[in-house]
């Protein structure tokens, strides 16, 4: 998982049904990933009811398909990040600032390690035309990327993105 919020569908079984995906649970939600305002609470209601029957309960290897692996480039990032921390958590933020624009280098998507050093070096950032702006600058990549309900339209990452940047000025200005 990288952003919140984030939902996982995981049976009775502990089998995973649904790896971590982006849950448009709120109309706000839904309006930002360009879904319909219901659409994964239905998919959801629908998983409830219907079980490993549900249009929306992945197969084997849609989900190992959606679900990210850690690689070498995330592993390497969480050891300079968590060591980033190690350093602030003993007053050394100085000593700690190359580890963890190291960690956001080598895993940008993360906004776990962005809004840490926003709040480590640079508090106001994480809010109001800071966060904004960074969200807008993300590329191909969207911020919140949309829930892949059979349902809708499946939307390549740079066509996902686009619509959110679009729907983030409409909300933001």
């Amino acid at each position: 998982m990288v952003n919140v919020p984030s939902a996982v569908w995981i049976d009775e079984n502990g089998v995973i049904v649904r790896p971590a995906e982006t849950p448009a649970s709120s109309k706000g939600m839904a309006d930002i990933l360009g879904v319909g305002e219901t659409a994964y609470l239905d998919a959801l209601r629908d998983w409830a009811r219907n079980g490993a029957d549900s249009a929306y309960a992945l197969q084997p290897d849609e989900r190992a398909e959606r679900q990210h692996a850690p690689d070498a480039d995330d592993a390497l990032a969480a050891a300079n990040f968590r060591l980033g921390e190690y350093l602030v958590e003993r007053g050394q933020k100085e000593a700690a600032a190359p580890y963890i624009a190291a960690a956001q280098l080598l895993r940008p998507e993360s906004w776990t390690y962005r809004r840490q050093a926003w709040a480590i070096y640079d508090p106001g950032q994480n809010v109001g035309r800071g966060w904004f702006e960074a969200a807008m600058s993300t590329g191909d990549v969207p911020y919140y990327p949309p829930p892949q309900l059979e349902a809708e339209p499946v939307l390549t990452p740079a066509e996902a993105a686009e619509k959110q940047r679009a729907r983030y000025r409409t909300l933001f200005g």
